[in-house]
């Protein structure tokens, strides 16, 4: 469909087009994808892709590293930027998925959720346990919507 068209059908429907209501606003086609989506699940989808690739790339870099055991324990300043900016929730699924990638990907044997080495596996377990605690005591303040209204009606 081109301008005239688009322009013709609107004017029959006494659409009246504004400079400040653009047809590309009425179409929403100017819209970016991520706009479309609510800012929570944005924001956890963000911090956990972000913890996700992280990750994987300590996995890579220090795969064949000798201080392969305190990645994770040094991961937790990853899980900590990552509750401050995007909050706990992101930073809960990233604790969660960042735990079963370094299993997988870095301690003995790869491949598989078992980690044979029992150093590997407590800082594993403490990685887990102080993302958690992280997530859920650092995270940015949560804003409510109505904030503004309940100071109105007293």
């Amino acid at each position: 469909m081109n301008v005239e068209a688009f322009l013709f059908c609107c004017n029959r429907r006494k659409l009246i087009l504004t400079p400040q209501k653009k047809a590309s606003d009425l179409l929403g086609i100017n819209k970016q994808p991520l706009e479309r989506i609510p800012s929570p699940v944005r924001d956890t989808a963000s911090g956990t892709i972000w913890a996700t690739g992280l990750a994987v790339f300590f996995c890579l870099l220090f795969g064949e590293s000798e201080y392969k055991a305190g990645v994770p324990i040094a991961f937790l300043v990853v899980l900590l930027m990552i509750a401050r900016r995007y909050g706990s929730t992101a930073a809960n699924f990233a604790t969660l998925i960042s735990a079963v990638i370094f299993a997988e990907l870095l301690f003995a044997p790869l491949r598989s959720a078992v980690v044979d080495d029992i150093g590997e596996r407590a800082n594993l377990g403490w990685m887990v346990l102080g993302g958690l605690v992280i997530s859920n005591f650092f995270a940015r303040p949560k804003t409510s919507r109505n904030s503004g209204r309940d100071n109105d009606k007293q």
